[in-house]
């Protein structure tokens, strides 16, 4: 037993198809060509089948689903935003401590305020060192050490 599809539901097949792929991938732009398609497969029933038409219809409604509403949907979908809460060592910066060991250009100890980490800084060339018992803040991260600066 053969089947025979008519136009549309070749074009609603294909429109399922990419929006499977679009699950699969992470580009968010074959969504808009599932788009197309579905858009086609409704021309092409109702109006019937006219190669060139629907070729126009698909390419002409996918581009300008891409250009209007991708925009509004990767805002609305929060896709390829930056996360608003800073996380590991980005979460450092700007944060307090209190120097346990005097911290120098060389090195030093310090806790941080808020974990309670136990962190080895630094301060800047040509600051002063701080003594033991102050609060600093952090202002850089370099490897395992962070460099300080005191706050009063």
């Amino acid at each position: 037993m053969t089947v025979d599809w008519t136009p549309w539901q070749w074009w609603v097949a294909l429109s399922a198809f990419l929006i499977v792929v679009e699950m699969v991938s992470t580009s968010f732009y074959v969504f808009f060509f599932a788009m197309g398609a579905a858009a086609t497969a409704a021309i092409s029933f109702a109006l019937g089948y006219q190669l060139e038409r629907e070729l126009a219809v698909f390419l002409g409604a996918s581009i300008i689903s891409i250009w209007l509403f991708r925009p509004l949907m990767c805002k609305w979908l929060k896709i390829g935003e930056q996360p608003s809460v800073a996380s590991n060592v980005g979460a450092l910066m700007g944060e307090d401590a209190k120097v346990l060991e005097a911290v120098t250009e060389d090195g030093g100890r310090i806790k941080l305020r808020q974990t309670g980490e136990v962190w080895s800084a630094y301060v800047p060339v040509g600051h002063t060192p701080i003594e033991e018992g102050r609060t600093v803040v952090v202002q850089a991260v370099d490897g395992a050490k962070l460099c300080v600066v005191a706050t009063d």
